[in-house]
């Protein structure tokens, strides 16, 4: 989310809030209360939480995740936050992790495989350089998705599933 104004201080947050490392909760010092944050709802379904931080007279709306990825690391995220289990309501410090836009488009669940209806078969494309190269259809997801792979290392591309752990 990008902001007119610059973030506050993560001091701010480890001031005014505490952590649960196990749960990525964050709960208000003083009062003691879980901040929940606001849902989000894109096409009808909740898809993550803001959090609102109040400093200088001014509001600073931002992800809920952000928030967890700065209090846990002490800086706040330069580039986009992915979640590593593909849920964005999950925002537990081990599965924030700041990547470039490359990288977080890559590790979306349905990189390398699309249902084609009207074939009836699995479709495969990755994106070069802002140009999609059709990867051909396949009779499983399995095999489009390891069409997707292959062409990550054929073109020299990052592979994320190093990244990922997998």
């Amino acid at each position: 989310m990008s902001q007119s104004r610059t973030l506050p201080p993560v001091e701010l947050l480890w001031e005014r809030y505490s952590l649960n490392p196990f749960t990525g909760k964050l709960c208000n010092r003083r009062t003691g209360k879980v901040i929940h944050g606001n849902y989000v709802r894109t096409t009808g379904r909740k898809t993550r939480r803001t959090i609102c931080i109040h400093w200088n007279s001014h509001s600073y709306k931002t992800a809920y995740a952000r928030a967890v990825f700065a209090f846990m690391t002490g800086k706040w995220p330069i580039h986009e936050l992915d979640h590593i289990d593909q849920n964005p309501l999950n925002d537990r410090p081990w599965n924030l992790r700041d990547v470039t836009s490359r990288q977080n488009i890559q590790n979306r669940p349905n990189f390398g495989g699309t249902w084609v209806e009207r074939k009836r078969k699995w479709q495969a494309q990755i994106r070069i350089n802002g140009k999609v190269k059709w990867l051909g259809y396949h009779r499983t997801q399995a095999d489009a998705v390891a069409a997707y792979w292959e062409a990550v290392e054929r073109y020299g591309l990052a592979d994320v599933r190093t990244l990922r752990g997998a």
